[in-house]
């Protein structure tokens, strides 16, 4: 029977994190050169990419863990209030409340699944081990070498993703706080986005995308956005109506609107919706042949400098369903559209 391992986990949490920051930091050091405007850019764009290592999809769950100071069965991601509307009161210490989902707010969960993220093992706990919707110890997960070896000791490449949960289970996705009326699908047109928050299908609250507190976006609606991946590897932004947005935590609404860092692009002939840097086709000549604008555009979409990633289907999927009002032409939330002449 395998028991529970106790006493390393925060130390390799520590030693985790120190090596993700500064990754992160020499990945994203283009955005920090000591103003104040890009500083305050990096550090949105290091939460974000950190952030989205923890995150991801799923089309079901099995059970809702509660941790830290919730006895290993769940996280509030929305801290209960201290009466001082910071949202960081005391939560106590005791075990899980009713279902182990926050009644007055958002909660996380951490999956194991297999590492093409198909199939769920189950629930993350602290101390690294992983247990079933019955709290039973069914393995242990590695977050070194990503690996999940279950109670027989057969050992398989694995990965982790959170999930956002509202007060009824249900999963949220994230989406972008926007101009009203919301976009009708079909219309990727560019919208102004001024935030980013889950809205909560239970109750219909609104809250931030960085510490879950609840959002007051009167006077604006929100849009769903869809996840990036490059080989194979989600990236820390979102896609918005044929935009993309690297820096995606939020604590409020923005007075004016929020930098888009790429453009999405459709590809006729190749059948892939990509996202690349802004400006990206900036040094084609627009006085050469159709067939040689072609031709450029299709180099620079091998550009690894210019080519952030491309659209994660089962992402949009999940958003998106089988409901056909719902799709973007091509499946494909852009209005830019590449095609051979």
């Amino acid at each position: 029977m395998m028991r529970k391992q106790k006493g390393q986990a925060m130390a390799e949490y520590v030693i985790v994190c120190a090596g993700l920051i500064t990754a992160l930091f020499w990945g994203a050091n283009v955005e920090c050169d000591g103003s104040d405007n890009k500083s305050n850019k990096c550090i949105s764009k290091l939460l974000t990419v950190l952030h989205d290592n923890y995150d991801g999809y799923s089309s079901s769950i099995s059970g809702v863990q509660q941790y830290g100071e919730y006895a290993a069965k769940g996280s509030y991601a929305t801290a209960p209030d201290d009466g001082t509307g910071s949202g960081t009161g005391n939560t106590g210490t005791g075990g899980s409340i009713g279902n182990g989902l926050n009644p007055d707010g958002l909660t996380e969960q951490t999956q194991i699944t297999s590492s093409d993220g198909l199939a769920t093992f189950g629930n993350l706990q602290p101390d690294g081990t992983v247990v079933n919707a019955n709290d039973e110890i069914i393995g242990f997960y590695s977050d070194t070498d990503n690996t999940f070896t279950d109670s027989n000791g057969n050992t398989t490449s694995a990965a982790n993703r959170t999930l956002v949960l509202d007060e009824e289970g249900n999963i949220l996705h994230l989406r972008a706080v926007t101009s009203c009326p919301a976009s009708i699908p079909g219309s990727p047109s560019v919208k102004p986005v001024y935030s980013w928050g889950y809205v909560s299908k239970a109750s219909g609250k609104v809250f931030n995308s960085l510490n879950k507190q609840e959002l007051d976006i009167s006077g604006y609606c929100t849009d769903p956005s869809f996840k990036v991946l490059k080989n194979g590897q989600q990236q820390g932004g979102r896609i918005l109506n044929s935009e993309y947005f690297a820096a995606i935590f939020a604590a409020s609404v923005s007075a004016a609107p929020l930098k888009a860092t790429g453009d999405v692009v459709y590809w006729q002939e190749l059948k892939i919706c990509s996202v690349m840097v802004k400006e990206w086709d900036g040094d084609v000549d627009p006085n050469d042949s159709e067939s040689d604008q072609y031709a450029a555009r299709i180099a620079l979409f091998t550009d690894p400098d210019r080519n952030l990633g491309q659209i994660d289907k089962i992402d949009y999927f999940s958003q998106v369903g089988t409901d056909q009002s719902k799709k973007q032409p091509n499946d494909c939330p852009t209005t830019t559209i590449i095609s051979k002449p």
